[in-house]
């Protein structure tokens, strides 16, 4: 498995020198900008992932009344749950995000977005509109309803807001979405569901990936000890930035496995054999993770963890590298500066990837006239025409 500290390693190698200070800060920027560019230059069908998201109806129970002086919302008859301020309500036929919990049956809308007259004893909806998505999403590609099994209808926030501030009325079950920025996480996306919902459901989703945005550039203090799943570190190295990470073992205590470009932190050519590898999935606390391998065991060895870079190897891995050394940019070679990379080949590198990337489809709508090699004739009626 290919990793963060394998990229600055190449780079070390390419520029044939241990890097520390600014130059292992330059090359650090060269491989966070070229990961970047990797992921935008095309619709990737290997970064391509799906997910779920459970969708809960609205409540609805008692009514509620507001103050336009306090902004104070009050419930008669139901309280307030603890993730109301991950939700909307709804109240004289408009959305208000809330802003805080004042008690089970209080709560605080935005100043700058709560009513302007008091309320009194009205019906309600208190409902999740905006559904946070996780950070690795780029984009959602495609979005069926579980209940109805449809494709639902993606659109512009701009019609979004329309749809949720009474533009159409919505059917019971979710029909249309849209993407809009988490409000509470900068960079993050959330799915917009501009409607009350009605009924519990799931929604099936598939998204393109980005780069994850916390990084683990290369930890190697201590040693570690893994069995049945764990890994247990002998000196409080763990942050929840080694999720995702490649953790590799050594068969020495004192000397830290490095990958196939050797170490940027020494000298590039030394290099000690790595035992076994395995990705950290889980964050347990300062001197644990729980990894992938179950079955790997070590006993106080020397490691090396840094975070998966998935480029899936091949052309797609070469496009990288041939990325990082356009970031970089130039070396002295000589009484001149040189590029890593020249344009022709990183363009190679791009074609070749994305030739890579495709993959063999069958065309359903084609296939369909030989499996069953029907006319017209014999799914509809014909008029024989007298």
């Amino acid at each position: 498995m290919f990793t963060y500290a394998d990229a600055m390693s190449f780079l070390a190698t390419q520029l044939d020198t241990v890097l520390s200070g600014s130059l292992e800060q330059r090359v650090r920027n060269a491989v966070n900008s070229g990961w970047n560019r990797l992921h935008s230059l095309a619709t990737w069908v290997y970064f391509q992932r799906s997910g779920v998201l459970r969708v809960s109806p609205g409540q609805r129970t008692g009514t509620a009344s507001f103050s336009a002086s306090t902004g104070i919302v009050t419930l008669t008859g139901s309280v307030f749950p603890a993730t109301v301020t991950e939700q909307h309500l709804l109240i004289d036929r408009t959305w208000y995000p809330v802003f805080r919990r004042v008690s089970d049956t209080q709560v605080e809308l935005f100043p700058e977005t709560r009513p302007t007259l008091d309320l009194t004893d009205v019906a309600y909806v208190l409902q999740k509109v905006l559904h946070p998505l996780p950070a690795e999403v780029s984009d959602v590609l495609v979005v069926y309803e579980s209940q109805q099994n449809i494709r639902m209808w993606r659109v512009n926030p701009m019609t979004a807001y329309q749809i949720q501030e009474g533009f159409s009325w919505s059917p019971a079950l979710p029909t249309q979405y849209s993407i809009f920025v988490d409000p509470r996480s900068p960079g993050r996306w959330c799915l917009w569901l501009p409607f009350e919902v009605m009924l519990a459901t799931e929604l099936a989703y598939m998204y393109q990936s980005r780069r994850p945005a916390n990084t683990l550039v290369r930890e190697a203090r201590g040693t570690v000890t893994v069995v049945n799943g764990v890994a247990t570190f002998s000196e409080p190295v763990v942050t929840p930035a080694f999720v995702g990470a490649v953790l590799r073992l050594s068969a020495s205590e004192t000397v830290p496995p490095v990958g196939p470009y050797g170490d940027f932190a020494q000298d590039p050519s030394v290099a000690e054999t790595v035992v076994e590898e395995t990705l950290v999935t889980a964050y347990i606390s300062a001197t644990q993770v729980r990894v992938a391998n179950v079955s790997a065991a070590a006993t106080s060895v020397s490691f090396c963890a840094s975070t998966h870079i998935d480029v899936g190897g091949g052309a797609m891995l070469n496009l990288f590298l041939r990325l990082v050394e356009d970031e970089y940019g130039t070396r002295p070679v000589g009484n001149h500066n040189e590029k890593l990379v020249t344009k022709s080949a990183l363009a190679d590198a791009v074609r070749e990837a994305m030739a890579a990337d495709g993959r063999a489809v069958v065309n359903m709508r084609d296939e369909l006239k030989y499996w069953y090699g029907l006319r017209l004739k014999d799914i509809g009626y014909v008029s024989s025409g007298s």
